[in-house]
């Protein structure tokens, strides 16, 4: 009895029942969840009672043809119940903040940036937000509850975001193209105001652009003020679920970092060209 990542349930009972005379045996998993009978000649079932924190994928019980001189075999597959509760925090040189509201696995942040996750593997996984690298984190092999915060670092962009200049966003070499950029307050997309004719017009023309070539990339950069990180990735993730959405704009070709851009307060989208190796 395993998970289908080959992980053993120990301690499960195993109970084969054959007939007539109602012949019952009971056994208990081993360490790797093996188990085994010597059973009579004819017919039998075998079921399984987990251990707390186990479920059963599929039947738990199986019928078995009648038995003879012969060893059979029966697989049961199961789940551990592992749960991960904690914050989301996001991390840009000193400052550290919670995220909220944002997707990770399969759950969804809080106000507080609090989330509970289940159905994770056992072993390393990696969670990541939208825009943001992946954290790594070790679950155990059996079922568990595991409270942690995750911790994820927000790119740093290296050089200024201005025309015809080379920067650098997590080990990408990227040429500003020389187009007007839409800048945006990152409170009026934190908070979700409608957008104006104006800055629909921009976004939509850089999404259009973006469009016309692989090797473009639109780049989210955002240059919050002091306390206001938490709020300037809502406001990438935002404009994110706007690009890939209305705007089309395959989800490979947007990169986000936080730097200097014309003012601060406010969430940039800027058209960039990948640079090839060793150009400068």
């Amino acid at each position: 009895m395993r998970e289908p990542s080959g992980i053993g349930v120990q301690g499960a009972q195993v109970t084969l029942l054959q007939g007539p005379g109602d012949r019952t045996q009971v056994r208990r998993t081993d360490a790797d969840g093996s188990f085994r009978f010597r059973a009579f000649e004819g017919p039998a079932a075998i079921s399984v009672m987990l251990p707390k924190g186990w479920t059963v994928e599929g039947p738990t019980e199986i019928k078995l043809k009648p038995l003879g001189d012969r060893t059979e075999q029966a697989d049961f597959k199961a789940h551990a119940r592992r749960v991960l509760r904690g914050k989301l925090l996001v991390r840009a040189g000193e400052e550290l903040a919670p995220l909220s509201k944002a997707s990770i696995g399969t759950a969804q942040t809080d106000e507080q940036g609090a989330f509970s996750l289940e159905g994770l593997a056992a072993g390393r996984t990696e969670l990541a937000a939208d825009l943001l690298p992946a954290a790594a984190i070790e679950m155990p092999a059996g079922p568990a509850e595991v409270a942690r915060d995750i911790v994820l670092v927000a790119p740093a962009l290296r050089g200024k975001a201005e025309p015809e200049a080379l920067i650098e966003v997590a080990g990408q070499r990227l040429r500003v193209v020389p187009q007007p950029p839409a800048e945006r307050p990152i409170a009026d997309w934190a908070e979700g105001r409608p957008m104006s004719d104006s800055e629909i017009s921009a976004v939509e023309r850089l999404s259009a652009l973006a469009n016309l070539d692989p090797s473009f990339r639109l780049l989210l950069v955002a240059a919050p003020r002091p306390g206001e990180l938490g709020r300037a990735i809502q406001a990438a993730m935002t404009l994110q679920r706007y690009l890939t959405g209305p705007g089309l704009v395959p989800r490979e070709r947007l990169t986000f970092a936080i730097g200097k851009v014309a003012r601060r307060g406010v969430l940039a989208l800027i058209l960039t060209r990948v640079e090839p190796l060793g150009e400068r």
